[in-house]
């Protein structure tokens, strides 16, 4: 595979992303068989099913027992309303729209050590190959995901401290 080039599962996954976004394959249709992606792209079963499996943890798609992989509906998007200024010491955004007693959610976290690309490098102030830790957020709903966030601190500043793994320990 020439540098810069993505791999073949990749490419794939996001044709069949694109068909999907586009209404191509709509909603509750049954994404290509195996065989089918197979051979529409010229790869093989490993290819189609990573495409597939991608497509997955996407939430873009669902597999049925015995009946194959279909596209998922996609929710409407809920605006989450919330002051533009949030003085020192007051709620998150996501714990502002939890004030709410008609809605309740949880959030999930995981965190992985990392090096600094060059967009994050230049937002962070650090060099490009530092190392950061990355956690990334989901906050979900009732009825589904409700909001995504990542967040990137450099190591070099919070690596020793409660910081480090922010879903754990006393600031949690």
């Amino acid at each position: 595979m020439p540098v810069g080039e993505q791999p073949a599962y990749l490419r794939v996954a996001e044709d069949l992303r694109r068909q999907i976004r586009e209404g191509v394959l709509a909603p509750h249709t049954r994404l290509p068989s195996q065989a089918d992606i197979r051979a529409a792209y010229g790869v093989s079963d490993t290819v189609a099913l990573e495409a597939r499996r991608v497509l997955m943890a996407e939430g873009l798609v669902e597999g049925r027992s015995g009946s194959g992989t279909y596209v998922r509906e996609r929710p409407e998007p809920r605006r989450v309303h919330r002051s533009a200024h949030r003085p020192a010491g007051e709620c998150s955004p996501f714990r502002q729209e939890q004030a709410d007693e008609r809605v309740r959610g949880v959030w999930e976290a995981r965190s992985e050590r990392g090096t600094a690309g060059p967009a994050v490098a230049r937002r962070l102030a650090v060099e490009a190959g530092d190392a950061v830790m990355c956690t990334r957020y989901l906050y979900r709903v009732a009825d589904g995901p409700m909001m995504l966030s990542t967040s990137w601190e450099p190591l070099r500043l919070t690596g020793r401290t409660p910081v480090v793994l922010p879903e754990e320990g006393p600031l949690a």
